[in-house]
């Protein structure tokens, strides 16, 4: 967990994590020079459990160089990102952990629910409630296409957040610590699910802060119907919601295993056919549109 003047979270992302009914733990924490009261917060913690290592640091650390730091320091066989706003249901791990094993996956994650500043649950947010679907018999194609084509309202890099195995999450490396930003988090996911299968596992869950500002969906996106990798209309409805950052994380993906593009060939084939078609559906509906105001527009006859 990493900290910077988080006062009025941190301490419920903290209990979250010492409530859980899988006891046999450590919280790892970094706090970047807060000038807050969430050092004082933090240390009070540490001195009533043991299970906690506070790393203090003298200047500001960017969240990349924090998880790198705590993936080095880590001792157990599993790890997992929580951030100082996040909180988790008390069986998160030992749930995850049942999973990870049921299945033989590399890591595993529960429900995605949102929450504002205070702790309110936004209920109508797109991705609130969500379960994200991979499938036990999913091939490595098709667990690629199906993060490529869940459209970003329905935040499937929350998946970075899941419960990793700590030898899996190491080999499949994290963003590069100059990165401050950290918007390689699609990358990241793309990486895992070449890696191998995240198990999903609805009886837990997290819960993420979200700015109020992102909050506010309630618009005609909220009607995408379910991503099936195994659609063609899925490919219709991830088009319409395509970004430019998602084209240079998916170049980047394929740049690092040449054998990527050849996982991937099927799914950017059915990508192009669904681009080069939306000229003509947006003149279809454009020129329907015109009708219809020439129509109405148009004086009746006496």
């Amino acid at each position: 967990m990493a900290t910077c003047n988080s006062e009025s979270t941190v301490a419920r992302a903290v209990t979250s994590v010492l409530n859980q009914d899988f006891r046999n733990l450590e919280l790892l924490v970094f706090d970047s020079q807060s000038s807050d009261r969430t050092r004082e917060i933090l240390c009070d913690f540490a001195r009533g459990d043991k299970r906690i290592r506070l790393y203090l640091h003298s200047e500001r650390i960017p969240w990349v160089a924090n998880a790198h730091l705590g993936l080095r320091r880590a001792s157990g066989k599993y790890f997992m990102f929580l951030d100082a706003d996040d909180y988790i249901a008390s069986n998160y791990f030992s749930q995850l952990m049942k999973k990870q094993q049921v299945e033989h996956s590399i890591g595993a994650f529960g429900k995605l629910f949102h929450c504002d500043n205070v702790g309110s649950l936004v209920t109508d947010h797109p991705a609130f409630g969500r379960a994200f679907v991979f499938a036990e018999d999913m091939s490595r194609h098709e667990r690629i296409s199906q993060m490529i084509l869940t459209p970003d309202m329905y935040g499937a890099v929350n998946l970075l957040y899941s419960l990793w195995l700590t030898s899996e999450l190491r080999e499949i490396g994290l963003w590069s610590e100059a990165n401050e930003r950290r918007d390689s988090d699609y990358l990241f996911c793309l990486r895992a699910l070449a890696r191998g299968r995240i198990a999903i596992e609805p009886g837990t869950w997290i819960c993420r802060s979200v700015n109020q500002v992102m909050v506010s969906c309630q618009d005609t996106r909220n009607t995408y119907p379910p991503i099936d990798c195994r659609s063609v209309s899925s490919y219709k409805a991830f088009v319409s919601d395509w970004t430019f950052p998602y084209l240079v994380q998916i170049a980047r993906f394929i740049r690092s295993d040449l054998r990527n593009l050849i996982v991937l060939l099927p799914t950017l084939m059915r990508i192009c056919i669904a681009i080069v078609a939306l000229p003509k559906r947006y003149l279809q509906r454009v020129g329907s549109s015109r009708v219809l105001r020439t129509t109405e527009g148009k004086p009746m006859r006496g």
